[in-house]
């Protein structure tokens, strides 16, 4: 498809973040995952539409009769159109070809349960039994461990990052921190902790593992090991957001009612780190509430939320 994805104009289709995830699975406490049996495959494409995907082999020509993995728009339209089949379902939302399912309780999940099935019944889709879960109190999506508890990171990535030998070069490094980052969201001061490391990473960089590098190394490990079960947000309640800055990174945090919410840090630029302590805090406040300004827009205004940081606060 390689060619003919140059003619193929490309819709698109926004595929739910995580941070609306959270939000919508607020006082949630049973979950299903249902799967898509064939992901793509399930949608036909229109007759006069299939010479485009002919491709040659050592027999014969052969061509498509369902949506191909190599089309460039497939993600977006396939996830656009499962996306159709369950609108309307507030405890139903979907990553591509996984479906997740939540409840208040279990009355409300079953509700939601069998309008879905109905749906995917009537729609024509198929679902994979072996990789379909029912009505547990917590389940994998997306990467992540949702309960009635909160989220939580997946045991098999932190299981990953706790067995990780020490890097012997960049590019093990890189892959390090790549796993790392996917799960920042559960670790506090993520950036600055791993400043050290991402030293080594830059193109100029002489490789030289040395005690500052494991002892971040070390840090960034137990950090996540450790982490704490954060909170779903919940528009009806207050949130305040904590921030702070040092000389290498800046951070915050989102809470409610004392529980976090979710953490997120950024590392200064070269530039950056040459700012005044108190220009670099007011930064973290401009940044902070842009990487949060989901969560801003979706707070009940009369509930309002609180920015604080270094022994200043505002209220709104």
């Amino acid at each position: 498809m390689r060619e003919a994805n140059k003619a193929i104009f490309r819709t698109r289709h926004v595929t739910p973040t995580l941070e609306e995830l959270v939000s919508d699975m607020n006082n949630a406490t049973v979950f299903s995952k249902l799967d898509l049996r064939s992901g793509y495959h399930q949608l036909v494409l229109r007759p006069e539409c299939r010479y485009i995907t002919t491709f040659s082999t050592h027999c014969r020509l052969y061509r498509y009769k369902r949506l191909s993995f190599g089309v460039n728009s497939a993600a977006e339209v396939f996830q656009h159109t499962i996306q159709t089949v369950i609108e309307g379902i507030t405890g139903a939302r979907n990553v591509s070809d996984d479906i997740i399912i939540f409840g208040r309780d279990q009355r409300d999940h079953d509700r939601m349960l069998h309008e879905t099935l109905r749906r995917i019944h009537d729609s024509g889709l198929t679902l994979n039994q072996k990789k379909c879960v029912f009505s547990q109190p917590q389940v994998e999506f997306y990467g992540f461990i949702f309960s009635g508890e909160g989220l939580k990171p997946d045991p098999a990535k932190v299981r990953a990052l706790r067995e990780a030998a020490t890097p012997s070069n960049a590019t093990e490094l890189r892959s390090f921190l790549g796993m790392a980052q996917y799960s920042a969201r559960f670790i506090e001061n993520f950036a600055t902790i791993a400043e050290p490391l991402r030293q080594l990473t830059k193109q100029d960089a002489t490789w030289s593992w040395e005690e500052p590098q494991e002892t971040a190394f070390k840090t960034v490990k137990a950090a996540l090991c450790k982490s704490a079960t954060l909170a779903y947000f919940d528009i009806k309640k207050q949130t305040e957001i904590l921030v702070d800055a040092s000389p290498v990174g800046i951070a915050g945090l989102l809470s409610q009612d004392g529980r976090p919410v979710c953490y997120a840090s950024r590392a200064l630029s070269d530039v950056e780190q040459r700012y005044s302590q108190t220009e670099r805090e007011a930064l973290a406040v401009v940044w902070a509430c842009e990487h949060f300004d989901i969560y801003m827009f979706c707070a009940n205004l009369e509930s309002g939320f609180i920015l604080e940081w270094t022994g200043s606060r505002l209220e709104f």
